[in-house]
């Protein structure tokens, strides 16, 4: 919410359209998905693997954003990669790069000035139900091909564990939206009010409901790793053996199930469970 928010402030270069208009733009252009143009809001996409953010997301469980503009592959990192090439070529007058700096600017002062953070736990728990459904249907394609006939894939074909966790995590996160309802139909955001007691009790929910979302990240962290790849932390999305260059949705389980061993597949989808269920009380304090 925060960065669309942000990138319709900002006008596009050499355009009557903001940057959240070209990036939406972009979007639906470059969607492989069949209802991209009923889609409302620009796709944001997972880190790179060799992303300078890896380090904060992936192993620290620090909410990250990795964001700038694309222009022509091929000469990033090579001996054409210079200033002189970007004054004379890519961004001659310097206004790609104004804007993405008011961009970094503006995303500054809301997070460290807006009284209740504009970031939203309903969209983890979406996000969540989205890639068990990805995990979900990259299994049927395996399974279909006979990738992995060491192990038999119905033993985690539903997920049912997956399920519940996202579930109960999708309910906790409207408690975390019900109560910034109520700080604001109560109390208001900037807890303006003279008495004591109330004025505490304004702090308090409006520190709680801050915690709650800048901190979810966090708990997604598994302290022992991707299998096969346990500097990576993070359990809902890493590096995994079914994808290249690309990060692998739930990347513990996907080399859980290359093993062949149900007993180890079983155990890891219990583990990404109750990493999924603690996040999901931890939305619940208060």
């Amino acid at each position: 919410n925060l960065l669309y928010a942000v990138t319709k402030q900002v006008p596009y270069p050499h355009s009557n359209e903001t940057v959240y208009d070209a990036w939406l733009r972009q979007s639906l252009a470059t969607s492989l998905d069949a209802d991209a143009s009923a889609k409302s809001r620009p796709a944001i996409s997972p880190f790179e693997l060799n992303g300078d953010t890896i380090a904060f997301a992936m192993h620290a469980g620090i909410s990250s954003v990795y964001m700038g503009f694309v222009g022509s592959a091929g000469a990033q990192h090579s001996n054409f990669d210079s200033f002189k090439r970007m004054v004379s070529f890519v961004d001659p007058d310097m206004q790609l790069h104004l804007a993405i700096a008011q961009v970094w600017g503006l995303l500054a002062i809301r997070l460290a000035d807006d009284p209740v953070l504009d970031l939203c736990t309903m969209c983890y728990a979406k996000d969540i139900r989205h890639i068990i459904r990805q995990f979900e249907k990259q299994m049927r394609l395996r399974r279909s091909a006979s990738v992995a006939d060491s192990v038999d894939m119905s033993t985690a074909k539903k997920l049912r564990r997956l399920h519940a966790a996202q579930r109960q995590l999708e309910t906790n996160a409207r408690i975390v939206e019900h109560d910034k309802r109520h700080l604001r139909s109560v109390y208001g955001e900037e807890c303006q009010m003279t008495g004591r007691r109330r004025h505490a009790s304004c702090l308090a929910l409006r520190a709680s409901i801050n915690d709650r979302v800048s901190k979810l990240e966090q708990h997604f962290i598994d302290p022992d790793g991707v299998l096969g790849h346990e500097w990576y932390k993070h359990a809902l999305i890493g590096p995994g053996p079914w994808t290249d260059a690309s990060f692998q949705a739930f990347p513990g389980l996907a080399a859980a199930l290359d093993t062949g061993d149900k007993g180890i597949v079983r155990q890891r989808e219990k583990s990404i469970a109750d990493i999924i269920y603690e996040a999901a009380w931890f939305l619940r304090e208060v």
